[in-house]
């Protein structure tokens, strides 16, 4: 099975608790509690857990997915 990019990763989290806004702190917790992404030089979440910070960078480079509420302290993200 393909394991999912850290974007479609960040997608199928949000999915799953129904498109709600959550913070990249939420994320990040899920992502690494999920443990199902792998990084590409295959370090795995255990070894090194995902920051807020890396999931807010990778939001940030796919504006097309993910929709930002700029008015709230800390952002939160969902889908387009």
């Amino acid at each position: 099975m393909k394991k999912p990019t850290l974007h479609e990763e960040i997608a199928g989290i949000l999915k799953e608790n129904c498109n709600n806004w959550m913070t990249a702190h939420e994320i990040a917790e899920q992502v690494n509690d999920r443990n199902i992404y792998l990084r590409q030089n295959n370090q795995t979440l255990t070894e090194f857990p995902m920051s807020s910070n890396q999931i807010s960078a990778r939001i940030n480079k796919y504006l097309e997915i993910f929709e930002k509420d700029k008015n709230q302290h800390p952002q939160r993200v969902r889908l387009r």
